[in-house]
C-alpha cells in the first residue's frame, strides 16, 4: 500500500518554506502585487535558501556509455543556475568581482551537489571550475533561460518565433524553442513538431496519440 503522508524531511520543507514566506513575501506583498520583477533583495533571500526558480544539476559523464571504461572511478557534474544580466556584465569587465564571484558560485555549487548527492559528501573533486556562460546570446531577451522569457511578450510581441516552421525547408525546431521554458515547455514542444514534421496536426487532439 504506497504511504502518501510526507516523510520527516518533506515536512521538515513545507515548514521551512512557510517561515520563509512569512518572513519574506508576506510583508512585501503590496510591493510585490503587480510588479514585473522581484526585488533583488528577495532573490538574494531565495539564493540563501537554495529556492532559485531555474537551478539544474546535471551529470554529463552519466549520458556518455563509454565514460565508465575510459574514465573508471570518475564522473561529471554541472550545476547551472540564472542569474540578472548586470552580473554577467560586471562579470566580464571588472576583474575583482569575477574573481569573487567564482568563489562564491563555487562554494554555492558545490554545497547543492553536497546537498543533492550525498555521495560525494567528503570527497575532494579533482577540477573545479565556476563561471558565466559567455555562448548564451546576452541580446535575446536579456539572456532569460538562454533566450527564452516567460513574460507577457513571449505569448504576445514574440508568438511569430514559437513554432516549430523555420525559413530553411526540412528544418524544424523543437524543445522549449517552440512553446515555454522549463521541461513540460520542451515535452509540449515536441508534440508540435511531431505535429508539424508529419502534418498531423489531430494529434494534438487525440485522448491517446497512438489511437
Amino acid at each position: 500500500m504506497v504511504d502518501y503522508n510526507f516523510t520527516e524531511d518533506q515536512e521538515l520543507f513545507r515548514q521551512s518554506m512557510k517561515e520563509f514566506c512569512a518572513q519574506q513575501i508576506i510583508p512585501k506583498l503590496e510591493l510585490l502585487e503587480g510588479a514585473e520583477e522581484l526585488p533583488m533583495e528577495i532573490i538574494k533571500a531565495m539564493a540563501d535558501f537554495e529556492l532559485l526558480g531555474t537551478f539544474y544539476l546535471l551529470a554529463p559523464s552519466a549520458r556518455d556509455v563509454s565514460f565508465r571504461e575510459r574514465y573508471p572511478n570518475r564522473s561529471t557534474v554541472a550545476v547551472l543556475g540564472e542569474a540578472p544580466l548586470a552580473w554577467l556584465e560586471r562579470f566580464r569587465s571588472d576583474e575583482q568581482y569575477r574573481a569573487e564571484m567564482e568563489h562564491a558560485l563555487t562554494e554555492r555549487c558545490m554545497r547543492s551537489i553536497h546537498r543533492h548527492m550525498p555521495a560525494t559528501r567528503g570527497k575532494e573533486p579533482a577540477f573545479v571550475e565556476a563561471g558565466m556562460p559567455m555562448g548564451c546570446n546576452p541580446w535575446a531577451w536579456d539572456s532569460c533561460s538562454y533566450g527564452l522569457e516567460g513574460s507577457s511578450d513571449r505569448y504576445g510581441r514574440h508568438t511569430h518565433v514559437l513554432q516549430p516552421h523555420t525559413a530553411v525547408k526540412g528544418l524544424f525546431l523543437t524543445g522549449q524553442d517552440t512553446f515555454s521554458p522549463g521541461f513540460a515547455g520542451a515535452l509540449m514542444g515536441a508534440r508540435f513538431a511531431y505535429s508539424a514534421v508529419t502534418r498531423d496536426y489531430r494529434f494534438q487532439l487525440r485522448a491517446d496519440p497512438r489511437g
